[in-house]
C-alpha cells in the first residue's frame, strides 16, 4: 500500500516520516510540506496530522528560533560575524511571536497556512494530540505495529509564556475557522 503524507509543519510529521523510513520505506511516496495536489506519484491513501493551532504556531516560532541560533553559532564558529548577526533578523526571530506570525501570514509562508488548505482532498486526518492512538490506523493498513516515537525536533520550551491574552486573541482573529471547526482550546 502506498501512502502520501501531507506533512503540516510542526505536527510530528518528522517522527512519522522516520517511522516509515525505518519500517516501511517503500510505502511512503510523498512526505513533504506541500499540499496533496503537488503529489506526482500514485498512492492508495493520503493522510495528514493536525495539531491545536495555538500550540502549533508556538512550536513553529520556537523551531525558527532554534534554527536561527544554530545558524548563528555555526557562522560565528567560522568567524563570520556579519553572517552570524544576519541569522537573527526580523523575519525569523528577532521579534516577538505576534510580529513573527504577522510577517509569515503576510508572506503566505506554509508554516502558517490554515488547516483547510492542508487537509483539502486528504483521505485520513490524524491528530497530533492523540497521535499514538490515531496512527494505529496507518499501522493496521500496513500490518506493521512498531511503535511510533518522537525522533525529530523535540524542543524544550514553556508554551505557557506565550499564551497571553494578546496572543490568544491574535491567533483566534487569524485562525478562527479552524479553531472553531476542530474545537481547539487553550489548556
Amino acid at each position: 500500500m502506498k501512502f502520501a503524507h501531507v506533512h503540516i509543519p510542526k505536527t510530528a510529521g518528522g517522527s512519522v516520516n522516520d517511522w516509515f523510513n525505518r519500517y516501511n520505506p517503500n510505502s511512503l511516496v510523498f512526505n513533504t510540506h506541500k499540499t496533496i495536489d503537488k503529489c506526482q506519484t500514485k498512492f492508495d491513501l493520503s493522510f495528514c496530522i493536525l495539531r491545536n493551532t495555538y500550540y502549533r504556531l508556538i512550536s513553529a516560532y520556537e523551531f525558527a528560533k532554534s534554527q536561527a541560533l544554530r545558524k548563528y553559532n555555526k557562522r560565528l564558529s567560522k568567524g563570520d560575524i556579519k553572517g552570524a548577526a544576519e541569522a537573527f533578523n526580523m523575519n525569523t526571530t528577532d521579534t516577538d511571536i505576534i510580529s513573527w506570525l504577522s510577517y509569515h501570514i503576510e508572506t503566505d509562508n506554509n508554516v502558517v497556512w490554515p488547516l483547510d488548505k492542508w487537509t483539502k482532498n486528504v483521505d485520513i486526518i490524524l491528530n497530533q494530540e492523540n497521535l499514538i492512538e490515531d496512527f494505529k490506523l496507518i499501522q493496521e493498513k500496513l500490518n506493521c505495529f512498531h511503535p511510533l516515537q518522537k525522533t525529530q525536533h523535540v524542543l524544550n520550551y514553556s508554551k505557557e509564556k506565550y499564551l497571553t491574552e494578546d496572543y490568544i486573541a491574535f491567533v483566534y482573529k487569524h485562525f478562527y475557522k479552524e479553531i472553531d471547526k476542530y474545537n481547539y482550546k487553550v489548556l
